[in-house]
């Protein structure tokens, strides 16, 4: 659950990004809307109790790996950016 809303978040910051930065279409930022609306729901799904030590791993740990993956720069370049 936490690695498909990990993948959501990613996906619609950078649609947004790319509209707003590369001059995407403005479908583009809709998808992006659309991704970050999918990914609060799918947090939604996970249980109460577990959700904030789940959340606070998830921030850690999968939000880092994602994030440099969706920038094509691997594991060792990131800290450039």
């Amino acid at each position: 659950m936490f690695a498909c809303a990990a993948f959501l978040e990613i996906a619609g910051c950078f649609a947004f990004w790319a509209w707003f930065r590369k001059g995407a279409s403005g479908s583009t930022a809709a998808l992006g809307v659309l991704s970050l609306v999918a990914f609060a729901v799918v947090l939604t799904r996970a249980d109460a109790a577990f959700a904030g030590r789940a959340y606070a791993a998830y921030g850690g740990h999968l939000h880092r790996r994602f994030s440099c993956l969706a920038m094509g720069r691997g594991r060792r370049n990131a800290a450039q950016y």
